[in-house]
């Protein structure tokens, strides 16, 4: 779609605005689908691109930062970072939101926990 537009828009073209974004998760790589407006002298035009981001799920980690708050010197306050393969990003309000979605726990029997583990074990009371 880049190419039809460019062929079509001969002239300079200025963008004024971002339109949509929507992360795509395909086959493991992640790319960002993003819509921009423009203008030329002549007319306003709308163009989207896919591009690919540097996004290693293998290397995804968080952060908690300890700084000092500039307003109050003797406190502090914490920042969250993510690191999604390339480089720290802060969080927009300085936090990462967590949220239980599911629950791994299962029932099992004691021969599938041993069978899980791959020896016996004898069960004990807790005191």
């Amino acid at each position: 779609m880049g190419y039809e537009i460019r062929d079509k828009i001969k002239e300079p073209t200025t963008i004024t605005d971002i339109g949509n974004l929507k992360i795509i998760n395909k086959n493991g790589m992640y790319y960002l689908e993003v819509e921009f407006l423009g203008e030329t002298d002549t007319s306003f035009v709308k163009g989207t691109t896919t591009l690919e981001l540097p996004v290693d799920i293998n290397r995804l980690s968080f952060t908690l930062e300890s700084r000092n708050n500039p307003s109050y010197i003797t406190e502090q306050y914490y920042i969250e970072t993510m690191n999604l393969g390339f480089g720290d990003l802060v969080s927009k309000d300085g936090k990462i939101d967590f949220e239980i979605v599911g629950d791994k726990r299962k029932n099992m029997t004691l021969s599938e926990i041993e069978e899980k583990l791959g020896y016996k074990i004898k069960l004990v009371s807790e005191k």
